[in-house]
């Protein structure tokens, strides 16, 4: 999530990133407080969401990360119109101005629609596991790609980095100089509260539901093996550096997934100012000539390749 942070920074510009990082921070501190019942209120979150359970606190900042990560991979070009009511002045004071706005990412019709005074979401782990336990929704893939990420992957949008590694409490009772710097524009926490074990029980849970919970409990050790079995077979960064006679590697530099693919080498390209399969279209004149060098060099490299092939 440090680098949607970025691509939110780069984007939307530091003002908004610094005010959605300061705004999850002071959820997650409410959230720590006597005043997390009505944080959740105004959130309009269902009652089994229980606020010092680090699980549903997980499945809420998670919820809010992805759809900011969704956009750092997505529709980055649309993050500044995502940031503009974060940055606009308004009538009131900073975290309820935040909370309005957490509002609109889950409850976009709210200005528009009336509900019935009992309506809620339902943010809790319980909420997140029943999306993934769901076998008959078969379009999205959301199961199984959580599968893949659990036994194939384990590629996570954690927010407990050792780059973040300062409880909401901490941070608050810093001197402001410290607090400066510990907290610089740089360095996103999305309110520290998504943590690998919150996903490695999420994984047990929901493909393994009857193993003993509670042997493993904080354990990442049957992630990290499944892991280790994937690069085995396929050979990881290792097999790719020795692919590289047949196989092209392209990034964009604001791709999330950058991170864990090839980022040096022969045939490795790094696209600037672009994100997630933005170099998959067609030559266009209007992309940028970082982009369209980059599809030209993918072409005369498939060319290649294809004559070799044939000989």
């Amino acid at each position: 999530m440090q680098q949607v942070g970025e691509v939110v920074e780069h984007r939307g510009g530091r003002q908004c990133s610094g005010r959605l990082e300061s705004g999850l921070i002071s959820m997650a501190t409410q959230l720590e407080s006597s005043n997390a019942s009505q944080l959740l209120q105004a959130l309009r979150v269902c009652n089994n969401f229980e606020p010092t359970n680090p699980l549903d606190r997980a499945a809420l900042f998670n919820g809010i990360g992805n759809y900011f990560a969704a956009y750092a991979q997505l529709y980055d070009d649309q993050i500044a119109s995502i940031c503009a009511p974060l940055i606009t002045p308004t009538d009131y004071d900073d975290s309820t101005a935040f909370i309005q706005f957490v509002r609109r990412i889950f409850w976009p019709e709210a200005e528009s629609v009336k509900y019935a005074e009992d309506w809620c979401i339902d943010l809790s782990y319980e909420g997140m596991k029943s999306i993934f336990t769901d076998t008959t929704e078969l379009l999205s893939g959301t199961r199984q790609w959580f599968y893949q990420s659990c036994h194939e992957f384990g590629w996570f949008t954690t927010t407990t980095s050792g780059r973040q590694n300062a409880r909401p409490k901490d941070i608050r009772q810093m001197p402001t100089t410290r607090r400066h710097a510990q907290w610089s524009p740089l360095q996103y926490s999305f309110g520290r509260q998504v943590s690998l074990n919150y996903f490695q029980q999420l994984c047990r849970v929901v493909f393994d539901p009857h193993s003993d919970t509670a042997a493993h409990s904080g354990s990442v050790g049957d992630i990290s093996i499944s892991v280790q079995q994937t690069n085995s077979q396929f050979g990881g960064l290792t097999a790719a550096i020795a692919l590289q006679q047949r196989v092209i590697f392209t990034h964009g530099q604001l791709d999330p997934w950058r991170g864990v693919g090839l980022q040096e080498g022969k045939n490795v390209i790094t696209i600037p100012d672009c994100s997630h399969t933005a170099d998959l279209d067609s030559i266009n004149f209007n992309d940028s000539v970082e982009m369209n060098v980059a599809k030209l060099k993918v072409a005369a490299f498939l060319r290649s390749v294809l004559r070799r092939a044939a000989n």
